[in-house]
């Protein structure tokens, strides 16, 4: 085995290419020297592969021509090297996963990796610019699209000499709505929907009018039935709408969408398909689907079929019900192609429903093993600030990636700075010539049986980076993580399935940072998110199945996500160490599970375990919706075992409480700040859900100090008796509470020193599912707050988004405040 290093430009193949006359051979390993470009020109691979090689020129490959490169060890990009690999190329890898097999751009200045396929998915571009609020699109060509067809939008020609912002931040992402001609119609990804129940003139009525804003632009309707308005008066009792035009056509029955732009489109901006759909179902027996548009589809090609959550029964969520993890599960081939039904190579295995996204993973750049779940590899660019690397990703396969034998064979990982402009070689793309970001469009990844931690997609500290109609299928631990505490990781038009946990893994974003237009089916868990700054946010987010956790907040205060869809989870939204909020978003679980509609009664919500728990959260901790599944007067919160909603019939929360959990202290509280010598009073309403079967609910009030006990220390003088010992008060309702509501106060004496205390409603018993009806409460303090800015009546105490006004009285028995019911 030798080290072969190339001595002139030239073939591959060629002898003449490189020191002593001879190409390298099979177990060799090569050396692209500086100043170099060797051109890959060889259609069989050797048998084992190459060992370890280095590459400190250029290695390209030829394009649009079958070459395939084998290695037995690492393709390292070295100090100002380029590998530049294009159509029609295959990077292979041989070697288990007790050893590194990688494919490396070193953490070395200069070091550019280039990988560039032809597109994956059909793609136009627009033909006229289109500014915010546009309901429409002119495409230049809009023969490759369908109805219900998901499409992108993008800039990918603008210059951009900073970081991100102004073009590379208008991606969007729709649903066809109708087409005529090249004009294309479309819905927005995530938004509000109705059915229309009568029209006459500019009013319509719906269904449900709470799920529609004044001024909104909506959709209903196709060919000469098609209406698209503004929405210019809402009349909530009646359910009517006044449009800004006449309704057209016959339209009962028909479903209402929002519409309209949220971005400016300038002409010549990118269109890409992400996915078709199918127009009919298929049995879990059947070999072949129906989809709107098969135009892209060939034999042999690999593709994805999504499994709805409850496709196989009404609990039916699980990320692993379905294949196996070698496939991976939810990836077929195709075995033929007739008109716009593809025959698969074998049955679906799963119910596919009418609407299911379908998605093609093949690719004519291909990174690979030898063989799948035998031979493993990774891809890993290492860390560095210095923006002259580059980075180009476009349509690339990476099948069967990830390796168990350390984090960088974890997956596909993009670390540190990279820009586009003035590459070493001819781009065959179009591609932006920005000089702080790099260019991610378009990849696909399938995994291996083998995973760890970074596997997946990771924009790992990759600043800037932005990934574009990505699709990951398989066990990942994480199939998309957009960035990585770093700032300005954007994750755009993406789908992720299959994966043992989050189908996307946001973590300490700050600056320009969105992920929007995105998809997430059969992950364990939908989404994990930690936003450390405010920004554009997450939205137009879709998550469908899951066997825990829908949205998973933690460590996250920013309220910039709305406009999310989750459905299909088991968990819904979850929250940790923080009160996390989404507003204008449609969330629901498995529609097998426990709701305020079962018998009995009930909830599978489960927040981190120290959330909303007398001795152990400080309701500051609690995940909120508001305008909850659209509605204008919706609020929803999510503990720990325990959920309620605002009845508007009631004037109080309906508090439903988990059928799955049996513990001490579960229920929705507020955390007030008593100073010294200050008497507290706390006064709570609750009605039992009828029949009631479980033990009766307390009112409590704890000092937080009391952890899961007061007084642990034994202290002599009990309860209260110095700041550490903590305390408790608590009275239990009673039968009097079935059927009309019963009032409990406690009064909590005044002590030497100032105490946080929690105030609140609980239960102990998994058999009090069924729950209650909880009017806010009536938290009392005998004196004003010393504060100077708290010193009036009716202050704000600004401890948390729960606590709200605190009345300044001696007599509990004043008019009733609405405390720790609004969310600020």
């Amino acid at each position: 085995m030798a080290t072969i290093t190339s001595t002139q430009t030239g073939n591959f193949s060629a002898g003449s290419t490189w020191v002593g006359g001879v190409a390298p051979v099979d177990g060799d390993s090569f050396v692209i020297a500086t100043g170099h470009t060797v051109t890959y020109n060889v259609a069989s691979p050797v048998t084992n592969g190459f060992g370890d090689s280095d590459i400190y020129g250029i290695l390209q490959t030829q394009l649009n021509t079958s070459t395939t490169l084998r290695m037995n060890g690492r393709l390292r990009i070295r100090t100002n090297g380029t590998y530049h690999a294009r159509a029609g190329h295959t990077l292979q890898f041989r070697g288990s996963a007790a050893s590194s097999h990688i494919l490396y751009q070193l953490e070395e200045s200069g070091s550019s990796l280039i990988m560039e396929g032809s597109d994956g998915m059909p793609t136009t571009t627009l033909s006229a610019g289109a500014n915010e609020g546009s309901t429409s699109f002119s495409f230049t060509s809009a023969t490759n699209f369908a109805i219900g067809e998901w499409f992108a939008v993008f800039d990918n020609t603008t210059s951009q000499a900073g970081n991100a912002g102004d073009s590379t931040l208008r991606d969007e992402g729709f649903w066809v709505h109708d087409i005529s001609g090249n004009t294309v119609y479309f819905r927005q990804f995530v938004g509000p929907e109705s059915t229309v129940v009568s029209a006459s003139g500019t009013s319509l009525v719906v269904e449900n009018s709470k799920v529609f804003r004044v001024g909104q632009k909506i959709i209903f309707g196709t060919g000469a039935n098609r209406n698209v308005h503004t929405i210019n008066g809402i009349n909530y009792a009646s359910h009517t709408l006044t449009l800004s035009g006449s309704v057209t056509g016959t339209v009962t029955g028909l479903t209402v969408y929002q519409t309209g732009t949220d971005k400016i489109h300038t002409s010549s901006n990118k269109v890409r398909k992400v996915a078709t759909v199918t127009t009919t179902t298929s049995t879990s027996t059947a070999t072949t689907i129906t989809v709107a548009n098969a135009n892209m589809f060939a034999t042999n090609d690999e593709i994805w079929i999504e499994a709805r959550s409850e496709c196989g029964g009404n609990t039916d969520g699980n990320y692993q019900q379905y294949g196996t993890n070698e496939g991976p599960r939810y990836r077929h081939v195709v075995s033929s192609v007739n008109g716009n039904v593809i025959t698969l190579t074998g049955q679906v295995g799963y119910n596919v429903v009418s609407g299911a996204l379908v998605t093609r993973l093949t690719r004519d750049v291909v990174v690979e093993p030898v063989t799948p779940n035998s031979d493993y590899y990774g891809v890993w660019s290492g860390y560095i600030a210095n923006y002259n690397r580059k980075l180009i990703i476009k349509d690339v396969f990476f099948r069967y990636v990830g390796s168990s034998q350390g984090q960088p064979e974890g997956g596909v990982t993009f670390r540190g700075y990279f820009s586009t402009n003035s590459p070493a070689v001819t781009l065959t793309n179009t591609v932006p010539s920005w000089n702080q970001q790099c260019w991610i469009e378009g990849i696909t990844l399938t995994g291996s049986n083998s995973t760890r931690d970074l596997g997946g997609l990771w924009n790992y500290s990759n600043r800037y980076g932005q990934l574009r109609c990505c699709t990951v299928v398989g066990i990942f631990n994480s199939p998309i993580v957009p960035q990585w505490y770093d700032a300005g990781g954007c994750a755009y038009n993406c789908i992720t399935s299959g994966s043992n946990a989050w189908g996307y893994r946001l973590e300490g974003n700050v600056e320009w940072s969105e992920i929007a237009y995105c998809y997430s089916s059969r992950n364990y868990r939908q989404a994990r998110i930690i936003n450390y700054d405010t920004y554009i946010g997450v939205h137009h987010f879709i998550g469908d199945g899951g066997n825990e956790q829908g949205l998973f907040f933690t460590a996250s205060t920013s309220p910039s996500n709305y406009k999310i869809k989750s459905t299909g989870s088991r968990y819904g939204l979850y929250c940790e160490r923080v009160s996390s909020i989404i507003s204008y978003s449609y969330l629901s679980r498995l529609s097998g599970l426990a709701t305020e509609n079962s018998n009995p009664p009930g909830t599978t919500a489960r927040s981190m375990y120290h959330t909303t728990h007398i001795d152990r959260g400080t309701n500051r901790q609690n995940a909120t919706s508001l305008e909850h599944n659209f509605e204008i007067d919706g609020i929803r919160e999510f503990g720990y075992g325990v959920e309620r909603y605002w009845d508007v019939n009631e004037t109080a929360w309906r508090v439903l409480h988990s059928t799955e959990l049996s513990d001490y202290g579960l229920g929705f509280m507020v955390s007030v700040y008593v100073p010294a010598n200050t008497t507290l009073n706390v006064s709570c309403e609750i009605k039992l859900y009828t029949p009631y079967s479980g033990n009766y609910p307390r009112l409590e009030v704890r000092d937080v100090v009391s952890g899961v006990g007061p007084n642990r220390l034994a202290n002599a003088g009990g309860d209260y008796s110095s700041i550490v010992t903590g305390g408790s008060n608590v009275t239990q309702y009673t039968s009097a509470a079935e059927g009309s509501y019963e009032t409990k106060t406690l009064t909590i004496s005044p002590v030497s020193f100032s105490r946080n205390l929690n105030v609140g409603v609980h239960v102990d018993n998994v058999n009090a599912s069924e729950g209650y009806w909880m009017r806010p409460i009536n938290i009392f303090l005998d004196k004003p707050y010393p504060f100077p800015i708290t010193s009036d009546n009716g202050v704000n105490s600004g401890f948390g988004p729960s606590t709200g006004l605190i009345y300044i009285k001696d007599s509990p028995t004043l008019p009733k405040l609405r405390l720790g019911g609004s969310v600020i």
